[in-house]
């Protein structure tokens, strides 16, 4: 155990360690580039805090594998220590040590099981995008003080749509730029990747240079996100895709012939909910103009949502959903922006990612741990729409 050290530690304070301890919000949400320095920053900041303090804290550093456990948070915390005059004595299975009052430990989570049943007064998630929600919920709730996190947004996750989209915890961005100590080799390393570098690689250049959310790899369909539908003549439908467990989806469909645009907005997105919650949903809402409802095949639904007044059909399934996705992408595709749900299955859906010969191949059928049961209702009304 390290107790307090005869002398004040000497650092060596870079501007992504400054900014990060100016943070106040007891969530703190840390997203940037490579070789930031973030994971370096967030350890030394509470080693120092556990070398002066006088109150017993126990702490979880957790991240989503042991290697990328050993290789980052462990290492890092050693090596700060090591720099700092205050060289630590870490235990092994799970990886753990003390300084001065406080309690670390650091551990590989894969599942929520992993994590039922342990409290904590601090908690840093390190590489948080490797975390799923429902694991990430669990250290949440058991966690009573202080919870970081930092990573590297290759895509949107929940961190962006559970905290920052919707105002919670306090969130910043941070660069190599940041990281006056970042060694010159590693530099170039990510210089390369930009624009005007030898090797251009713009999805790597935003992530991995700027910090900022990259596109997701094998990404199925690009869109956008209007606000107000543009003047213009549409052929209109409504998607309906049923679910009982899954989510009973819906979407209306505008479609631009002369422009080639589509033009997307969620009505209904919800589980364990009876036809009839869905058919006033519909009513209810001011796009509805006595659309067809265009219906994954139900047999018994479509004939409840006919009692109820609509004009409802099967969907035409012929050809299948890759003739379907090669259908979409001759279109622009636009999604209002208050379709949340839609716009978040749209980012994810992706085409199947499968190791062949020891290569990672993407395969042209979307990966089948997507949700698509918006996107499905949506492509139900625009085939219908369109031919």
């Amino acid at each position: 155990m390290i107790k307090n050290p005869a002398s004040e530690p000497q650092i060596d304070a870079t501007t992504a360690f400054i900014k990060i301890c100016k943070m106040k919000d007891r969530v703190k949400i840390i997203q940037g580039s490579m070789g930031a320095g973030k994971t370096y920053s967030i350890l030394m900041r509470w080693i120092l805090k556990a070398l002066k303090s006088k109150e017993k804290q126990d702490c979880l550093i957790v991240s989503g594998t042991v290697p990328q456990l050993k290789a980052g948070a462990v290492r890092d915390f050693q090596s700060i220590c090591q720099n700092m005059g205050t060289p630590v004595q870490m235990l092994k299975n799970p990886y753990r040590c003390k300084i001065n009052l406080w309690n670390f430990e650091f551990k590989s989570v894969k599942n929520e099981l992993d994590v039922v049943g342990g409290r904590r007064d601090r908690l840093f998630m390190n590489e948080a995008i490797r975390i799923g929600w429902k694991t990430a919920r669990q250290l949440l709730g058991r966690t009573h003080g202080e919870v970081l996190m930092d990573f590297n947004a290759s895509s949107k996750f929940w961190a962006h749509e559970k905290y920052k989209d919707i105002g919670r915890g306090e969130f910043l961005k941070l660069t190599f730029k940041d990281n006056e100590y970042l060694p010159e080799t590693e530099k170039e390393a990510i210089l390369v990747h930009a624009p005007d570098g030898k090797l251009p690689d713009k999805n790597f250049w935003e992530v991995y240079g700027l910090g900022n959310i990259g596109i997701v790899e094998g990404k199925i369909l690009n869109h956008q996100i209007y606000k107000d539908l543009p003047e213009a003549e549409y052929q209109e439908a409504i998607g309906v895709d049923f679910g009982s467990t899954d989510p009973m989806a819906v979407v209306k469909v505008y479609v631009n012939h002369n422009q080639k645009k589509l033009y997307w907005r969620e009505l209904f997105y919800a589980s364990k909910v009876r036809i009839n919650e869905v058919a006033e949903a519909i009513k209810e809402s001011p796009c509805y103009k006595e659309d067809d409802l265009i219906c994954d095949h139900a047999p018994m639904l479509i004939r409840d949502l006919r009692e109820f007044g609509f004009s409802a059909f099967k969907a035409n399934k012929k050809g299948g959903l890759k003739s379907d996705i090669m259908f979409l992408k001759q279109y622009s595709i636009y999604i209002h922006e208050s379709s949340k749900n839609l716009i978040k299955e749209a980012d994810h859906w992706k085409y199947q990612n499968k190791t062949i010969g020891g290569e990672d191949i993407l395969v042209e059928y979307p990966d089948q741990g997507c949700a698509d049961h918006l996107l499905d209702a949506a492509r139900y009304a625009t085939k219908y729409a369109c031919l």
